[in-house]
């Protein structure tokens, strides 16, 4: 964890990868779920519950 500067940064981290692990074990592609999820994020009313990866493999 060279870059991480404080426990904010830590908990930021750690939210991220344990997402990137989520989407692998649920056999998501890992990229076009990130940019889906990026695309979704610029929205005003984003349902972010809709966007965990357990919830999007259920689609």
């Amino acid at each position: 964890m060279l870059f991480i500067q404080n426990a904010t940064g830590a908990n930021a981290n750690v939210d991220h990868y344990s997402n990137i692990e989520t989407t692998k074990v649920n056999e998501l592609n890992v990229i076009e779920y990130a940019m889906i999820c990026f695309d979704e994020f610029i929205k005003p009313d984003v349902d972010i519950e809709r966007l965990i990866p357990t919830q999007f493999a259920k689609r």
